[in-house]
């Protein structure tokens, strides 16, 4: 895109002057859910379609779950403590309830049983999401399609508007065989797309020979209208 992001206003706004979209969808990892989260509630509610958290610790994390090791590796400093499940800043925000117009979704890792590795299954389903997800996978292979297809593939499918409506919460996500290369991980997620595609080729097909004989049809006439013409000369 040739639109230049400007620094005075927030990533989100920029992203919506460029495209001339009203709303985004936010895709989200961990902290970084309680962040967007947030965001909603400091009143960028109107700015947000969808919300899709995968591995954010929404009722705090544990240090029994080696929450405390993860964090101070990866993001030392205050925000660790206010994501600790007894902290003040998520007291603060789990007393909002964003508006409905805002679409939340939830998938946690299930790898250790009732955690990934990292965070508790039930710290990050919320009541009030449209869909609570559950993945086989451990909490940093959340956002990596190659480690954690099920993940990938359900964000993907939220995305594009597949179970919006519904609200079978707290259904695990399980596959009988997961993908372990690109090209298999790429195959699995067009093997949907390709009847479509093939319906628009045919129907592109179609329109061509349809063409082809409206054009023959054309030249057929104007060779008896030249004959005509030669007849009464």
């Amino acid at each position: 895109s040739n639109c230049v992001y400007k620094v005075n206003i927030t990533i989100i706004e920029n992203i919506k002057r460029c495209t001339g979209s009203n709303k985004v969808d936010i895709v989200a990892h961990s902290m970084g859910g309680s962040v967007a989260r947030e965001y909603i509630k400091e009143g960028g509610a109107n700015s947000v379609n969808k919300l899709i958290m995968l591995g954010t610790p929404n009722k705090g994390a544990y240090p029994d779950d080696g929450y405390n090791k993860f964090c101070e590796s990866t993001h030392p400093g205050q925000e660790c403590k206010d994501l600790s499940n007894d902290s003040a800043f998520l007291r603060n925000l789990n007393n909002y309830i964003p508006p409905s117009n805002v679409k939340i979704y939830t998938i946690a890792g299930n790898n250790k049983g009732d955690n990934d590795g990292v965070v508790r299954v039930n710290s990050v389903k919320l009541d009030y999401a449209q869909e609570n997800y559950e993945v086989n996978c451990k909490h940093g292979d959340l956002t990596e399609p190659n480690n954690c297809i099920n993940a990938y593939t359900k964000v993907k499918s939220i995305l594009q508007g597949d179970g919006e409506t519904s609200k079978k919460s707290n259904q695990p996500i399980y596959e009988d065989e997961s993908p372990t290369t690109s090209n298999e991980i790429a195959r699995k997620i067009t093997q949907k797309e390709e009847p479509q595609k093939s319906s628009e080729s045919n129907k592109i097909t179609e329109k061509s020979i349809s063409s082809e004989k409206v054009e023959s049809q054309q030249e057929k006439e104007e060779e008896i209208k030249l004959d005509n013409k030669k007849q009464e000369e």
